[in-house]
């Protein structure tokens, strides 16, 4: 167990946190809890992680206000499934390079056969 403004080991309490269930306002490790949070099921207000849960969250399966994932929830959600417009517009202004994933609806394509058949 560690305690202190740097705070190290299985049950951390600190300032910043790291450990397997890690409390502070900077925390790192399976269970993070705390303002920005980083790990497999991290809370706090910016949580990074496989199960992430924050106002802003990062990873895997996200749920937040504004979460970016691959399959996240949310109030906002910019993820493979879902891409809300004001998600796009928060996410895109802190990663410039996500406008290129943005998927658009699908173009309809007619092809015809020498038969006669067509298909739309």
């Amino acid at each position: 167990m560690g305690l202190g403004i740097v705070a190290v080991g299985g049950l951390s309490i600190g300032l910043i946190a790291v450990g397997g269930m890690a409390v502070g306002v900077i925390a790192m490790g399976g269970g993070a809890i705390g303002i920005v949070s980083i790990g497999g099921g991290s809370l706090g207000l910016i949580a990074f992680g496989g199960g992430a849960v924050g106002l802003f969250a990062m990873g895997g399966g996200a749920f937040g206000y504004y979460a970016l994932s691959a399959n996240g929830a949310g109030k906002h959600v910019f993820s493979l499934k879902r891409q809300d417009a004001k998600a796009v517009a928060f996410w895109t202004r802190i990663f410039p390079r996500f406008k290129n994933a943005i998927a658009g609806p699908m173009p309809v394509v007619v092809v015809e056969y020498d038969d006669g058949f067509k298909v739309t």
